[in-house]
């Protein structure tokens, strides 16, 4: 049995347990069992971004990852539940705490240059494993919250998906090789048309059909992004010299690894699903 089968075997076996779980959370818990695990979630993706998110020949001081991991829960856990201005207050509001504590707790030890690099990592990180899966939880908060989220995650990984196998059979084309060398303009090509078709599949039954023109090409931008936040993940990887950014989902990774294209897809899909409940 080759490497690649058994990989592909633990992979979809991973998923699957990954998915048995999220049903069974929402049966039994409703939206709000499906928002705290989500924040879980999403807070075991910050502490990934302290291993691949910050400067590889600088040492994060345990403090500051503590202050990071903290400011982002806090900044979380409030913004999913206010309007956006206010939601972007609280973002400013965080990010000029972060650098208030971060100036008065280097300054006298370490190298003005470090502080400032330390200061793009930290801001990057709020708004990277902060900001933008905020706008998955709060579809959550919409009417017919599940369904819009589960959509989500649907379009997503099936667009994941077809990106994979088209790639796997008709990839030669690299599409950003300096970046991420497996993934090829088949794969990208694919992967939008699986969020398409996938769409168009789930919005005959979801969605309205006078807003399901809207509702797939709004499905296919986020797709597209998705692929986005695929490599731009791949890219802190490589940056920092590491694999995957975790190790939680057996032949998937970690958190980020696993919800890359979530975190990018996710402000374009709220959006639409905003607008269409």
């Amino acid at each position: 049995m080759s490497s690649n089968f058994m990989g592909l075997q633990t992979r979809i076996l991973s998923a699957l347990v990954a998915v048995g779980s999220l049903v069974a959370i929402a049966f039994y818990g409703g939206p709000p069992g499906i928002a705290v695990i989500s924040l879980g979630i999403v807070m075991l993706g910050c502490y990934e971004f302290t291993k691949i998110g910050f400067p590889p020949d600088e040492k994060l001081p345990p403090f500051l990852k503590g202050l990071f991991l903290g400011s982002c829960f806090g900044f979380i856990a409030i913004a999913m539940l206010l309007e956006p201005i206010a939601g972007l207050a609280t973002l400013a509001l965080t990010s000029m705490i972060l650098f208030s504590c971060l100036l008065s707790a280097l300054h006298k030890t370490v190298p003005l240059e470090v502080i400032r690099k330390l200061s793009s990592s930290l801001i990057l990180g709020l708004v990277y494993t902060g900001l933008l899966p905020i706008f998955a939880l709060k579809l959550l908060f919409l009417p017919d919250g599940l369904k819009w989220f589960s959509l989500m995650l649907v379009v997503v990984f099936s667009g994941d998906t077809f990106a994979y196998f088209v790639g796997l059979c008709f990839g030669k084309r690299k599409l950003m090789s300096s970046v991420s060398p497996k993934k090829t303009v088949a794969g990208a090509w694919g992967g939008l048309l699986g969020s398409g078709l996938v769409a168009w599949l789930a919005g005959t039954y979801f969605v309205d059909e006078h807003s399901l023109v809207l509702f797939i090409t709004g499905s296919i931008a986020s797709g597209f992004f998705a692929q986005f936040g695929d490599l731009f993940e791949s890219l802190l990887k490589r940056v920092s010299g590491h694999k995957d950014s975790g190790s939680i989902m057996p032949g998937h990774g970690g958190v980020l690894d696993r919800l890359d294209g979530i975190y990018f897809a996710s402000p374009i899909f709220f959006l639409v699903a905003q607008y269409l409940s």
